[in-house]
């Protein structure tokens, strides 16, 4: 109910975006997290190819609290399966929203053009995004990242 007074009932839904806190139209909270943020933000990295989360390129970082500790909680989702309404409250990051090194890329997506890891570039993204949700893993578990590691989070990258 759209403009409801109960309670529980909200008129509109939050997202931040690399950053950038977004409001957002109830009756937006349909479509998928990939259309909203290629049509309502200026971040256009994240991209539609198999709409069904099989080939990564729609691949972008989620962040949210644990409910049980609120630890922060950093992983890869697939955009194009994922509602609006499913991450209200909670930040996305895209590959342009990814964190810079002195050079002004991303230490990933640096290493990913240096080594020529991409082909046509239309996936890259979603590579960088796999990537860096990896890397923050290990982080958090204080673990050292290995190939295995990296190549695991590749798996259903095209």
């Amino acid at each position: 109910i759209l403009g409801s007074t109960m309670p529980g009932i909200q008129d509109s839904l939050r997202v931040v975006v690399n950053g950038h806190a977004y409001t957002v139209r109830q009756e937006l909270g349909n479509l998928t997290l990939n259309e909203w943020i290629r049509s309502y933000t200026p971040n256009k990295s994240t991209k539609l190819s198999c709409g069904e989360g099989g080939c990564g390129a729609c691949a972008v970082t989620l962040l949210n609290r644990d409910p049980r500790t609120g630890a922060l909680q950093q992983r890869s989702i697939n955009s194009c399966l994922t509602a609006v309404y499913q991450v209200d409250g909670c930040e996305i990051i895209t590959a342009e929203g990814l964190p810079k090194g002195p050079d002004g890329l991303s230490p990933v997506v640096e290493r990913l053009a240096g080594f020529h890891a991409s082909q046509c570039g239309f996936c890259t993204p979603g590579m960088a995004i796999a990537c860096h949700a990896a890397l923050a893993k290990c982080e958090e578990k204080g673990v050292q990242p290995t190939a295995e590691t990296l190549r695991g989070a590749l798996d259903g990258n095209l």
